[in-house]
């Protein structure tokens, strides 16, 4: 239902907000970019180096796609920009932030906990409230716990609606349509109607008198 998407969506986001609050503030606390360990990243992938299964669907896609999908050859410029034998700057420390970094992290940072919390109470009260007053509360202000009936009852009288506006419209286009048949029927019966025949009136007295 509308509602279940709404939800998933809902945690769904807000999961990245939280990822990508947890990456920045990783990065400040290390001096190192996101986008160098992105790096590092995809040079292990392309070397088949994965940590999880999950991560080895992710490296397969990515390295067929590099492969396969791009003009430049991206793997022979990751790999000599980042592997330490040629010269590359991949060392531990630009290593992807695992689950064990980031909640050293929030321990050591109590601060984030509170930007957290506080991130989550912008997310979650507008949608409590928005979802308390759909569910309890209906638009006349009348109590009414079960609102997907409510809303199929809705959805029922909308396509009512619609079907009845498109009998209307049928039967307005077919009264359009004889009139026009009706129109063209009467043009083809003056068209084939014979010619007037004009005769001559008779003579009176007065014209044969002077006759």
């Amino acid at each position: 239902s509308q509602t279940s998407r709404t939800v998933v969506t809902f945690f769904g986001m807000s999961y990245i907000y939280y990822r990508q609050l947890a990456v920045v503030a990783y990065a400040l606390d290390t001096n190192v970019l996101p986008i160098s360990r992105d790096v590092c990243t995809y040079s292990r992938w392309f070397s088949g180096e994965y940590a999880t299964s999950i991560t080895r669907v992710f490296s397969s896609i990515f390295t067929f796609m590099a492969r396969h999908l791009t003009v430049l050859d991206v793997e022979r410029d990751i790999i000599e920009v980042t592997d330490p034998s040629r010269g590359g700057y991949c060392t531990p420390l630009y290593d992807r932030m695992r689950d064990p970094d980031r909640d050293r992290l929030f321990h050591d940072n109590p601060h984030l906990k509170a930007i957290v919390i506080c991130l989550g109470l912008a997310l979650v009260v507008p949608h409590v409230a928005y979802f308390s007053v759909r569910i309890f509360l209906r638009e006349d202000g009348v109590c009414c716990f079960d609102t997907q009936q409510a809303h199929d009852a809705e959805e029922k009288a909308e396509k009512a609606k619609m079907a009845a506006l498109y009998v209307k419209e049928r039967k307005l286009y077919e009264s359009i349509q004889h009139a026009a048949d009706e129109q063209v029927r009467l043009r083809q019966l003056l068209d084939n109607r014979p010619p007037p025949v004009f005769q001559q009136p008779p003579r009176t007295g007065m014209w044969r008198g002077r006759q």
